[in-house]
């Protein structure tokens, strides 16, 4: 019997897919053992990069996400960059990184062994609230950057943060404590920079949120918050010049919301400070209800980060401390120069500038 998170799991394991060439892949049959003992079982879903089962492993009470790859060149792209993926995050053990527990291949076949969560991404989660406060955004975010800043320890710049890359973890703990994770409801987007938009999430690119009511901030400071986990370190990019070997075609990796200006010009500058830039624009959405740079396009987006500084957060929450305001909007600076010196340095001014401030102000 199908339960509800079994359906919550089906629409996130599918959206992990890209349309395309699922239909060409040799399914693997029920009950195919990998090595490490994963036994697949239901199929759900399948796409151009490959198929998604449900997966388990005797003497393990835990569920599994197996994703496979069809058979192809063991020297391709896109077998690269499904084993840095695995090796990256595998190697990043940290309690806000999605969890991938083990890789592999079956003969050509590369496969992925995730962990399986329970809540909904952070996109999904903005789509459905109202504008939040200060700091109640901090509060959700804390962990992304926890997350970050370990990851840039080890070298590793994610390369690509946005709200459907957080996702939020079930959870009857507040934010900082334990929670035990089963199922995923990921609601991915894809950028459809040929169509001009960005994702299927489209609202953040139109008409900004409603700023936040006297009744929902008292609902907020309420309310237990979901733990947040980062995702998807797919298009991660090891900090050494050397390593960037799978985007020297000329491939932009990201999301144009999202990027960082420097991003958008050339991979090869790509650094710990643009995922600063991301998670600012994060905050900034979050608290202002629209995105930094408006409703435009992916395409024009592209052009304008490039030269164009951003609206001031001020304009669209006036009401959030001037502390705060001027910490995301340093964060948002064009150059990266201009930036806080790394994601520690813009979090704890963040979070300074909420402590600081009346209560009023702060949302708590």
């Amino acid at each position: 019997m199908e339960t509800k998170e079994d359906s919550e799991l089906d629409r996130f394991l599918r959206s992990l897919l890209r349309p395309g060439d699922g239909e060409e892949i040799e399914e693997l049959e029920p009950g195919t053992l990998l090595p490490g003992g994963y036994q697949l079982s239901l199929r759900l879903g399948r796409g151009g990069m490959g198929i998604v089962y449900a997966a388990t492993r005797d003497g393990d009470d835990r569920r599994y996400a197996v994703k496979i790859l069809p058979q192809c060149d063991p020297g391709s792209l896109e077998v690269a960059r499904f084993v840095r993926e695995a090796k990256v995050v595998r190697e990043l053990r940290h309690e806000s990184i999605v969890c991938v527990c083990d890789f592999g291949f079956v003969g050509n076949r590369p496969y992925l062994v995730m962990e399986r969560l329970s809540g909904e991404t952070l996109g999904r989660w903005m789509a459905r609230e109202e504008r939040t406060t200060p700091s109640i955004a901090w509060r959700l975010l804390t962990p992304v950057a926890e997350a970050l800043m370990h990851a840039h320890a080890q070298g590793i710049v994610h390369r690509d943060v946005k709200p459907e890359n957080v996702f939020l973890v079930r959870s009857t703990h507040p934010v900082g404590g334990s929670s035990q994770a089963e199922v995923v409801d990921r609601d991915r987007t894809e950028v459809g920079t040929g169509a001009g938009r960005v994702g299927d999430r489209d609202s953040s690119l139109g008409p900004s949120r409603p700023a936040t009511s006297s009744r929902a901030k008292a609902r907020a400071s309420a309310r237990v918050l979901p733990r947040a986990k980062l995702l998807d370190f797919g298009i991660a990019k090891l900090v050494e010049p050397a390593s960037d070997v799978l985007t020297r075609s000329g491939i932009r990796l990201g999301t144009p919301a999202y990027m960082a200006p420097e991003q958008i010009t050339s991979s090869r500058t790509v650094g710990p400070s643009c995922d600063q830039y991301a998670l600012a624009v994060v905050l900034f959405e979050l608290v202002g209800g629209a995105l930094p740079h408006g409703g435009v396009s992916a395409d024009v987006m592209l052009a304008v980060k490039v030269d164009t500084p951003p609206r001031d957060l001020g304009e669209l929450a006036p009401e959030a401390p001037p502390a705060f305001q001027d910490a995301v909007m340093r964060g948002l600076c064009v150059d990266p120069a201009d930036r806080f010196r790394d994601v520690g340095e813009f979090w704890s001014a963040v979070g300074r500038a909420i402590r600081a401030a009346p209560l009023a102000l702060r949302g708590d």
